[in-house]
């Protein structure tokens, strides 16, 4: 018996670019839109975790303007200021009879 040697790959590349070239053209667009879903995965979660970030910023900032807010009711308010004005800086009402006007010319 005369055995003939075939080259498999040979036969292997030539069956797959003549009955399958179209799986060879899918095969190739399911990798790159693989790779796609992949990369938007990745951007997604980036996107993610930056907007938790400000969202944490946003709301330091935020409790950081309310007590702005009531630093500056409790240092504006009248009462207080009045007391240092009388006790602390010894100032006095002034009493309109006693008031001199002087007018420069």
């Amino acid at each position: 018996m005369l055995y003939e040697r075939y080259d498999l790959v040979k036969i292997i590349k030539s069956d797959l670019f003549f009955y399958g070239k179209y799986s060879l053209i899918l095969l190739v667009l399911i990798e790159i839109v693989s790779l796609l879903i992949v990369l938007t995965t990745y951007q997604t979660k980036q996107l993610i975790m930056d907007q938790e970030q400000i969202m944490l910023e946003k709301e330091a900032l935020d409790i950081e303007y309310r007590h702005l807010i009531i630093e500056e009711n409790v240092l504006g308010n009248n009462n207080r200021v009045e007391h240092i004005a009388l006790n602390d800086l010894q100032m006095q009402y002034i009493n309109p009879a006693s008031e001199n006007i002087c007018i420069m010319p």
